[in-house]
């Protein structure tokens, strides 16, 4: 049968174009849709954790809260893929786990390289907020000093020239680290950006073969040939400079020396013909005054030097960057003059001014005749709309007709012979002016690259303007009459975009040919649940305005009028564009034939655009007839959508023109101040809900302490307990998974072999016989997986259970059938802000916070063994178990239980717990080294008699 199609993460994309199965699956067709649904879902939540990487490299300054919210949402994450990962385990055959175990693997390489990078970027945060002081010292159980960041590791980005200062720095770093090789692995991943990001594969990273993964790097860059072209290719490509500039000159002389440089390195001796040759290319790249400025500087039949011609250059960057900031300072009070003046300008306005100095007064800059502007006969005898725009497009001032200014700047006291205002008496309006326009009326308004101009007929009152659904912001100026004004109609049509599910829905589409993309809103894309891949594309605009895109989608459509369809890949934008038209057309008197099928029946009502489509595709729609309506109208254009309407329409009877900017509407802005001070508020505890009530309830009930002081807690099981399933068969599947893995990576296999011991010889779980099992015993088997922490310096390798995995989809997982519980500690935002108010801060963790919490029996199980040749042992957990949903509940509610029964004798312990701790992390602090001193040991003390520390 045909295997799935990929997407770019290498999960199934469950789309449209998903064809079959894996190997070895037969399935009735029920099951078929199911399998697709959960490989989609499986693959959406792949997605959250690349959106998550995202984050991780965009965003340089992430602070501590974020990095904790970040932290969270990766458990979850996990919690999330395994579950559905479980699903598509229970619709496939044995024969097919191995190409299941490759997609699950590759999802754990990514979220151990995000788990990795947040818990460095959590000890850089914490480094940087907390100062030293002899608090924080290693030897103390509770206090940890965390360890200095070691020096950044370079980045290559797969340029050959870039590769010998990369290997020398990296293997350096690297000798005297005395990190593990998966470590140095990690960080070499890390290191490769650019073209050199996909240069390691997958299976040697899932191996940890940091030697393997050097030689593939050596094999390919190390090329000592190559390298050395590549740079005498940017000798012979060095840019010319235009002018005897600083920058210019600077950035000639870091080019060449870095090349030539870069050679001496390699062992290619400068000097003779080479010598003179490199000579040749610099001096060939100057400008024309520093190249003679540097010929006066050689003797007759002397051959330059490269030393001496690159301290030459050097001098003379000098002496252009001391002329420049001269001249820079000279000029700035002259600037500073000029502010207040050109503030007094609108932004939202352009204006045509040519500064011409070869321009002669006795050339006519309006009809090119050998007069002055204004004896131009040609420009006397036009209408008044007519002058105004011969006068807008030759760019001359509208008060003494000359080029250069305009009419604020001019020069001239002379104004208007009939009404003394300051326009041109040849641009004056006999007509009559109302208030409101006579208090604008100064001189016609220069409109010059407006995106849009808009017609509103001059019968239309407040009352008769359609209300639009989000109206842009637009300037009315009421500064001259025209006796029409143009309004250009976009094509736009109604198409069928299919859903993740194919089924089809009715989108608003724009046609753009001038789009080399097309685009789709983010809103539309959520709402069909389209699958989205990265992609970081930059857009610019008009003025070179630049915006990102950040995913993108395939989008499948089809007409509504004929059988044409097809698909686009669209990048995802919050919006496509404005309300299309801006306001609404009247087109009562427009003599539309009958028979039309439009593509758009309500174009003339002002609606958003969900979809554009670009270039790409516009004249494939196109058909090749047309229809005139009539002058002034738009034409009618046949395409595979219906007729669209497009063109300009020209209404004779216009007051005001409306031009519109690109400036976010006033809806917008209050939603996003509204979001902004929603997410600045701080939140307000509410009450607990019946459930939360219950969970508190269920552990006041049941909890008990041992002869040691240490807390013994039971799962707060929901009323659906009957439903679930002992997952044994999944859990079995998912550790051999993990044995084939660790088999492949001996070093992980060790740590991992590691920690399973010292869990095992603690206490912490305990081996059990299946065969003494009880008949109708509820029981549950976990499955679990190792994930690596370099960062990390007291577990490196850490064992996570999967309480979300289910044996089938009609059965619930052990998740499901558990309380969460309520929140029982200060957010971290009162955390934070509390912690800054200490002249003495400190920080500590409570090590294995969970396992220190024990739980009565209830048969929570996992396979293990150390290797293939051992016999499989079914080992029962004896703590609160990380990967429960009850787990964060039942351990802070055991620290908040201990300061209510042990509290009063370590009052500011207990106030430590309760205000300033979050999960097992404490920020807290004094107003002095003692009292620091004393909050240190009382704390200890308190952890000591709940057994979460063990002296």
């Amino acid at each position: 049968m045909h295997s799935p199609s990929r997407s770019e993460n290498g999960d199934s994309d469950g789309s449209a174009s998903f064809h079959g199965f894996e190997e070895g699956i037969t399935m009735n067709p029920d099951n078929e849709n199911k399998y697709r649904v959960v490989c989609r879902q499986r693959s959406q939540v792949k997605q959250k954790l690349v959106r998550i990487q995202r984050t991780l490299i965009t965003n340089s300054n992430i602070g501590l809260a974020q990095l904790n919210v970040l932290s969270k949402n990766l458990s979850a994450v996990y919690s999330e893929y395994s579950g559905f990962h479980s699903k598509v385990l229970f619709f496939v055959s044995d024969d097919a786990l191995d190409q299941q175990e490759e997609e699950y693997a590759g999802f754990e390489s990514i979220y151990n390289d995000v788990c990795n990078a947040v818990e460095e970027l959590l000890l850089a945060a914490k480094n940087t907020a907390v100062p030293e002081s002899p608090i924080n010292q290693p030897a103390q159980p509770v206090i940890i000093q965390q360890q200095p960041l070691k020096m950044p590791i370079p980045t290559f980005d797969g340029s050959y020239a870039a590769w010998p200062k990369f290997k020398a720095i990296f293997n350096d770093l690297m000798a005297n680290s005395g990190d593990t090789d998966a470590i140095k692995l990690y960080h070499l991943d890390k290191a490769l950006i650019g073209n050199a990001a996909g240069a390691l594969d997958a299976k040697i990273l899932s191996e940890g073969n940091y030697k393997q993964a050097w030689d593939v790097l050596m094999d390919r860059y190390d090329n000592k040939r190559a390298i050395i072209e590549t740079h005498y290719r940017g000798l012979l490509s060095l840019k010319t400079m235009s002018s005897p500039s600083y920058k210019e000159l600077r950035a000639l002389v870091n080019e060449a020396t870095n090349h030539i440089e870069s050679l001496c390195y390699l062992d290619q001796e400068i000097n003779g013909t080479a010598e003179h040759f490199f000579v040749f290319l610099i001096v060939s790249a100057l400008d024309s005054t520093t190249r003679q400025s540097w010929e006066s500087t050689m003797k007759k039949g002397e051959l330059p030097k490269y030393k001496q011609t690159i301290e030459y250059l050097k001098t003379r960057c000098q002496i252009l960057d001391n002329c420049e900031t001269a001249f820079q300072a000279a000029a700035a009070p002259i600037e500073s003059k000029q502010v207040p003046f050109q503030s007094k300008i609108q932004p939202q306005k352009s204006y045509a001014v040519s500064t011409s100095s070869s321009q002669s007064t006795l050339v006519c800059d309006i009809c090119g005749g050998s007069h002055r502007n204004v004896q131009c006969s040609a420009l006397s005898n036009l209408t008044l709309a007519q002058k105004n725009e011969k006068s807008r497009a030759a760019g001359v001032c509208y008060n003494c007709l000359r080029k250069g200014h305009r009419a604020k700047d001019c020069p001239s006291d002379k104004a208007c012979h009939k009404c003394q205002r300051r326009h041109h008496t040849l641009l004056h309006h006999d007509g009559v002016i109302n208030k409101e326009s006579r208090s604008n009326v100064s001189a016609p308004v220069e409109m010059a690259n407006q995106p849009s101009v808009i017609a509103v007929p001059k019968q239309a009152t407040a009352q008769q303007t359609p209300a639009l659904v989000e109206p842009p912001i637009s300037t009315t100026c009421s500064s001259f009459f025209t006796k029409s004004a143009k309004t250009v109609l976009l094509q736009t049509a109604l198409v069928e975009v299919f859903d993740i599910n194919s089924q089809p829905h009715l989108y608003r589409v724009l046609l753009d040919s001038g789009s080399q993309v097309n685009f789709v809103t983010e809103e539309m894309a959520n709402r069909l649940g389209l699958l989205k891949t990265p992609a970081n594309v930059p857009i610019v605009g008009i003025n070179a305005l630049r915006t990102h895109a950040r995913d993108k989608v395939k989008v499948q459509f089809r007409s509504r009028v004929s059988a044409y369809h097809a698909e686009l890949e669209c990048l995802v934008t919050p919006r496509v564009t404005g309300i299309i038209p801006t306001s609404k057309i009247d087109i009562s008197q427009w003599m539309i034939p009958d028979g039309i099928m439009l593509a758009d029946p309500e174009f003339h009502t002002p609606d958003k655009v969900d979809l554009l489509i670009g270039g790409e595709l516009f004249f494939d729609i196109l058909e090749p007839s047309s229809i005139h309506l009539a002058d002034g109208l738009p034409q009618l254009r046949d395409t595979h959508f219906g007729w669209v309407v497009a063109g300009v329409i020209i209404d004779p009877h216009v007051v005001n023109v409306s031009l519109q900017y690109s400036h976010p509407p006033v809806e917008d802005i209050e939603r996003k101040m509204q979001q902004f001070w929603q997410t600045e508020e701080v939140p307000i505890v509410s009450k607990l809900s019946t459930a939360e009530i219950a969970c508190e309830a269920h552990f006041l009930s049941t909890y008990q302490r041992n002869e040691t002081g240490r807390f013994i807690v039971k799962l707060p099981f929901k009323e659906n307990l009957s439903q679930l399933g002992n997952c044994r068969s999944l859990a079995l599947k998912r550790f051999l998974m993990l044995e084939k893995r660790l088999i492949r990576n001996p070093e992980l296999q060790t740590q991992n072999v590691n920690f399973i011991r010292e869990y095992e010889s603690i206490g912490h779980c305990r081996e059990v016989a299946e065969s003494e099992d009880v008949p109708n015993q509820q029981v549950y088997y976990l499955p679990h997986h190792a994930v690596l922490r370099p960062s990390s310096l007291s577990t490196k390798c850490r064992v996570v259970f999967d309480a979300s995995a289910k044996s089938s989809p009609l059965e619930l997982s052990l998740n499901d059938v558990l309380q969460i519980g309520p929140v029982v500690q200060n957010d971290l935002y009162h955390i934070v802000l509390r912690f800054r108010t200490f002249r003495v801060a400190f920080t500590a963790d409570i090590s294995k916070m969970y396992r220190q919490i024990l739980a009565a029996p209830s048969d929570r199980r996992f396979f293990w063994r150390e290797k293939p040749s051992l016999p499989l042992r079914v080992l029962e957990l004896c703590t609160v178990t990380y990967g429960t949903a009850s787990a964060p509940y039942q351990a802070t509610r055991c620290l908040l239980q201990l300061t209510e029964e042990d509290g009063r004798e370590f009052p500011i312990a207990t106030r430590i717990v309760k205000k300033e701790t979050y999960m097992d992390d404490v920020l807290s602090g004094a107003d002095s080294l003692e009292q620091a001193l004393e909050a240190q040991n009382q704390l200890k003390q308190l952890l000591h008699q709940g057994g979460f520390i063990h002296k």
